[in-house]
């Protein structure tokens, strides 16, 4: 995360964040302690918030429930989050998302693996652990990895007008 964060310029220019299922806060921390005048919101379940958060001056903890409401904030951050859920769950977050961002700009900042297509898969390329990791996750969770295409069908299904890979780390 650190590599991805040193090139990654999206988080310029913001004020505010709201890191979606941020668990104790350390994502967030380290972004605010690269970019000085952002402010911070790590929302995530009440009893995750609740116990033995991070602290930093510019961040607040708030519980609640991602499938309910989101704080409203200038951007929305979700760092391993949509590839624990189904399509029909990620939608409903970044509806949420979409929901709590300004009517004028906002946006939503989702870190994840992104799978390459079918097409694209090598032998060497399903060795690669993101490809393993994929199996792991339909296993464990109901969730999986996802291709650029399928995390674009997400956010325009969700209302968003556009979508676009930024970096990879």
């Amino acid at each position: 995360f650190r590599s991805l964060l040193k090139t990654y310029k999206g988080l310029e220019g913001l004020s505010s964040l709201v890191d979606v299922g941020g668990g104790n806060g350390a994502a967030l921390s380290m972004i605010l302690s690269t970019y000085p005048v952002i402010k911070g919101i790590n929302f995530d379940l009440p009893v995750v918030v609740a116990d033995g958060p991070l602290s930093h001056p510019r961040l607040e903890h708030v519980g609640g429930d991602m499938f309910v409401r989101i704080p409203k904030g200038g951007a929305m951050f979700l760092k391993w989050i949509c590839h624990c859920f189904q399509d029909e769950e990620c939608i409903k977050i970044l509806k949420n998302c979409y929901a709590a961002l300004p009517e004028d700009y906002g946006k939503v900042i989702i870190c994840e693996y992104l799978l390459p297509n079918l097409d694209e898969i090598t032998p060497d390329i399903a060795r690669n652990s993101v490809v393993q990791f994929d199996m792991c996750m339909m296993v464990v969770s109901r969730g999986k990895e996802r291709t650029a295409k399928e995390f674009e069908a997400l956010a325009l299904a969700a209302g968003f007008q556009g979508f676009q890979i930024a970096g990879s780390a």
